[in-house]
C-alpha cells in the first residue's frame, strides 16, 4: 500500500494522543473530520464532562483546515458524527448540531430530557450511506426512531419501534440502516437478531444460544454484520448467511467499517493479553491488524500490521479507495489496492 502522511497544520501534536477516544471519519471523500472526547478520571475516581475537539482535514493536501473545541459536555450526551458530504454533527448538553466544514452553524434541533422519567436516553446516528442522520429516543419500553435529513435535520419520518419486538435490556442494542432498524437482545445466554422494515412490520433475523458478545450492525441496506466468538459472519435480512470468517484462537473483531458503496469492509482484529507487569495483571485488549475485505469475493486482500497497538483510530472512505489511520497526531492515509486485480 502507498501512504500519504497528513499532520496538523501548524506541524504540532494536535492533541489527539491524550485523549480517552478517537473518533475519525471521513465525509465524503474529501474531506476527514478527526475528533476526540477528553475524559481524565478524578483523583476519587469520578467521571467529570468530557471536552470534544474536532478537526476538519483536507484529503488532497493533508492540512487541517479548522479546529474547534466543545468544552464540559455531560459524559453520556458527547457525540461526534460525519455525513457525507463534508459536514459533522455534534450533540452537545443542549442539543444536536449540525456544522459545515469550515464550522458553519447550519442545523440544530433539541433532544430534550423528559425528567423525571426514568430509563431515557438519546441514540444518534449516521446510516451506512450517510444518506440519513437518524434519532432513537429509548423512555422505558417504548422506542421513537426518527430519520432526519443530513443537510437540514428535518424530520422525514418517524417510527416507533413495534411493541412486538423482543427486548431485555432497558438499553437494547440499536442500529439503523436508511430504511431499517435492527435490534439485538441477549438474554440467558441467547441471542436474538431482529428487524423492523415498517412503521409496525418487523421479523426475526437469527438466533443463536449463545449471548451476543458485540451486537450487531448494517453494512448497507440489506446486509448485515455480526460478529461471532472467533470470527464474524455476514446475513442478509432474511437472515441467509452470505459469508462466514473463522479468526485464530483469541482472535476476534467487535465493529467492522464498511465503505458507503457496500463493497468492501475494514476490521480490527484484536486478541486480550496479560499485563505488563507483575503489578499489572489484568489483561488488555490490544489491536493486532486490520484486515481489509473485499465483500462480493470474501476476500481479505490487504492488512495493516505496522505497529498496530499504536493505532488510535481508523477509518474507510465511502468508495473504498482508501484507509485513514490515526497515531498520536500524525494521520496516515493509505490508497488500497483494486480488487480483483486488473
Amino acid at each position: 500500500m502507498a501512504g500519504a502522511i497528513a499532520r496538523d497544520g501548524s506541524g504540532r501534536d494536535a492533541g489527539w494522543a491524550s485523549s480517552r477516544q478517537h473518533i475519525v471519519s471521513f465525509s465524503g471523500n474529501a474531506w476527514i473530520i478527526v475528533g476526540s472526547t477528553l475524559n481524565e478520571v478524578g483523583a476519587r475516581g469520578d467521571i467529570p464532562p468530557r471536552d470534544i475537539r474536532a478537526a476538519v482535514v483536507d484529503t488532497l493536501t493533508g492540512q487541517t483546515v479548522g479546529t474547534r473545541l466543545w468544552p464540559g459536555v455531560i459524559r453520556r450526551k458527547a457525540t461526534l458524527l460525519a455525513t457525507s458530504d463534508g459536514s459533522f454533527l455534534v450533540r452537545d448538553a443542549q442539543a444536536l448540531t449540525l456544522y459545515s466544514r469550515s464550522f458553519e452553524h447550519m442545523a440544530e434541533i433539541a433532544l430534550p430530557d423528559a425528567r423525571p422519567k426514568a430509563f431515557e436516553q438519546w441514540r444518534v446516528f449516521v446510516t451506512p450511506t450517510g444518506k440519513h442522520v437518524v434519532t432513537a429516543h429509548v423512555i422505558g419500553e417504548e422506542i421513537q426512531v426518527n430519520w432526519l435529513d443530513p443537510v437540514t435535520l428535518r424530520q422525514e419520518r418517524v417510527w416507533s419501534l413495534a411493541p412486538e419486538m423482543p427486548r431485555a435490556e432497558v438499553f437494547p442494542e440499536l442500529a439503523v440502516s436508511d430504511s431499517s432498524v435492527l435490534l439485538v437482545r441477549s438474554e440467558h445466554g441467547k441471542c436474538q437478531v431482529s428487524v423492523q422494515d415498517g412503521t409496525t412490520a418487523w421479523h426475526p433475523v437469527v438466533g443463536y444460544d449463545k449471548p451476543c458478545r458485540f451486537g450487531a450492525h448494517f453494512l448497507g441496506q440489506d446486509m448485515l454484520f455480526l460478529p461471532l466468538p472467533q470470527g464474524f459472519q455476514v446475513l442478509g435480512l432474511d437472515g441467509h448467511v452470505a459469508w462466514q470468517e473463522s479468526l485464530p484462537d483469541g482472535e476476534f473483531v467487535r465493529l467492522v467499517r464498511g465503505s458507503a458503496n457496500g463493497g468492501r469492509i475494514a476490521a480490527p482484529i484484536t486478541a486480550f493479553q496479560g499485563g505488563s507487569s507483575v503489578l499489572d495483571i489484568s489483561s488488555h485488549e490490544v489491536l493486532k491488524r486490520i484486515n481489509i475485505y473485499d465483500i462480493q469475493s470474501k476476500t481479505c486482500f490487504c492488512r495493516v500490521e505496522k505497529n498496530p497497538g499504536t493505532i488510535a483510530g481508523f477509518a474507510l472512505s465511502p468508495d473504498g479507495s482508501k484507509l485513514l489511520a490515526l497515531r498520536g497526531s500524525v494521520m496516515e492515509l493509505y490508497d488500497l489496492p483494486a480488487w480483483p486485480p486488473r
